[in-house]
């Protein structure tokens, strides 16, 4: 997935409540994944995906729902290419140096 950054945590299950699985990482500064699965009753068959902008961010972006038939096929080039979808291009200082006219030198805005 290309992470530079991640966290994984799990919360076991309880006599109320079903247990969880969460990924939470980062591609870029401003650019990261918060994936949970999660055991739900139905009609919930589903896991929740989102964008985030830093490690410690647990609301995010607006909540995604991956099918749960989806994950169980197997078919992991799929389940990572909607993943993978939120991830932004990454943008260089060079780019935004060109955006907003600006000069670069050794590596940094002038």
């Amino acid at each position: 997935m290309g992470l530079k950054e991640f966290k994984v945590y799990k919360n076991y299950a309880g006599i109320a409540v079903s247990g969880e699985i969460t990924l939470v990482g980062m591609w870029s500064n401003n650019n990261g994944l918060y994936f949970q699965i999660k055991q739900a009753l139905p009609p919930l068959n589903s896991f929740l995906y989102r964008t985030i902008s830093h490690i410690e961010d647990y609301s995010g972006g607006p909540n995604q729902w991956m099918d749960y038939e989806l994950f169980a096929s197997g078919d992991y080039d799929a389940v990572l290419g909607m993943l993978l979808k939120l991830r932004k291009a990454n943008v260089t200082v060079h780019d935004t140096a060109k955006i907003f006219k600006l000069r670069v030198v050794d590596g940094y805005v002038a």
